[in-house]
């Protein structure tokens, strides 16, 4: 397995595991108050928000090319994930009237608003990936699935289409090109 396939495991993870640690946390409060109150609530929220934040950024920090945009565009991603969560708790304070439910069920948008936000601040550039293909030597690796030029990677995994062939296949699937064929493709067409 590709640490890049592991890591995309880990990822798809982060739902259950966010899911134990809130069920943890609401039995936990309950040995404080029968029925956790909107402090309480947004108590265990915050907790919860830490452990997604943590988990993802530590998921991804080995891969992601982490540039000062990137750092402040993070940051920000935070912060307008916690207004987000704000806003529809609102929302839900003014849809139903209550404060638990609103802080219960607001209390979901901030994650899920961090993790497609970042999702977007980390993203390779274009110009990033004309770099790395430029720092790659050699003719260029189609991606067997899609085309993609895989030149600069360090797995077999393509990032564009997930096909994830093994070497013997990747470079079976390549196009012959002989000399010729490059001549013949490179040169003007004669008359």
């Amino acid at each position: 397995m590709t640490k890049l396939i592991a890591r995309l495991i880990m990822a798809t993870m982060l739902f259950p595991l966010g899911v134990i640690v809130f069920i943890g946390l609401i039995g936990l409060s309950s040995t404080i108050s029968r029925s956790p109150n909107a402090g309480l609530l947004a108590v265990i929220w915050c907790v919860e928000y830490v452990f997604v934040g943590v988990y993802w950024i530590l998921l991804w920090r080995p891969i992601v090319n982490w540039t000062q945009r990137r750092i402040q565009g993070t940051i920000v991603a935070t912060f307008l994930s916690g207004i987000a969560g704000l806003l529809f708790g609102l929302f839900m304070w003014a849809l139903t009237g209550q404060m638990e439910p609103a802080v219960g069920l607001g209390g979901m948008a901030p994650a899920v608003t961090f993790l497609l936000l970042t999702i977007w601040v980390w993203r390779e550039t274009e110009e990033e990936r004309l770099e790395r293909l430029d720092r790659a030597e050699g003719t260029p690796i189609e991606c067997t699935g899609c085309g993609y030029d895989m030149r600069g990677l360090r797995t077999t995994s393509c990032p564009e289409c997930g096909v994830s062939p093994t070497l013997h296949q990747l470079f079976a699937g390549q196009s012959a090109r002989d000399g010729h064929e490059i001549e013949q493709h490179d040169s003007p067409e004669t008359p």
